[in-house]
Formats: structure tokens, C-alpha cells, sequence
């Protein structure tokens, strides 16, 4: 599986702060990706069905890529737990998820934002 998630911090090294600021702009532009949050960028492909751009896969799945990414210490929302245990039968729509660890960024694209379930500590 390739990665669908960029952050900035994996190519910084590669040219100074304003010159990958002006690429991942110009790219943002263009549509080949997508600011989903402050330093984070999913790609982006050609729709087949509008010939829109769109993420390049669904954003539930690039979200939680992303904090993985940044190491964000995180599990499946509790529904979303019990239906693949068998618990429940109805299918989570939501797609959210448990933080286990601190995290305060918004990671957001087209109106769809990554919902957190609040944790019962």
C-alpha cells in the first residue's frame, strides 16, 4: 500500500522552508493535493465517475492514516468496535475514532472533518 498522507515534516529536509512551502502550494493548486490540516496533505486523483479532483481514497481512511503518521496514539470508535466483535448490527456511519494520546488539530477536507469520541477517563 502506498502512503496517502504527506506531512510536511518528511520532506523538509529537502530544500529550505519557503521554497516547499511555494511546491506543496503550487501542488494544492493544481489539485494534486490536499491540505487536510496544519502540515498534513493527502493526494488527490481524478474522480472516474465527474473527472473531478478527489482524495485518493475514502477520508475516514486518510484521516486516520494521518494520525498515524503523526503519531498519534489512537483506537476505533467504541460502535464501530462492537460491530466488527458482532456485537451490534447496525453499520457506524461517523468513521470516528478514540484519542489515547493528546491531540488538539483539525483534520478536515471538503466539509468532512475527523470526528473524536470523548473518552470516559
Amino acid at each position: 500500500m502506498t502512503d496517502k498522507v504527506i506531512l510536511r515534516s518528511d520532506i523538509n529536509d529537502l530544500a529550505d522552508y519557503r521554497q516547499i512551502s511555494r511546491a506543496l502550494n503550487t501542488l494544492v493548486k493544481q489539485k494534486s493535493l490536499a491540505k487536510i490540516g496544519k502540515g498534513v496533505y493527502a493526494k488527490m486523483r481524478c474522480s472516474l465517475i465527474s473527472s473531478n479532483p478527489v482524495l485518493d481514497g475514502a477520508f475516514t481512511v486518510i484521516a486516520r492514516e494521518a494520525l498515524d503518521k503523526l503519531k498519534v496514539k489512537w483506537q476505533l470508535e467504541t460502535a464501530e468496535q462492537e460491530y466488527n466483535q458482532g456485537k451490534r448490527t447496525q453499520v457506524p456511519a461517523h468513521g470516528r475514532v478514540r484519542l489515547k494520546s493528546r491531540f488538539s488539530r483539525k483534520i478536515a477536507w471538503n466539509g468532512m472533518e475527523l470526528q473524536y469520541e470523548p473518552t470516559s477517563e
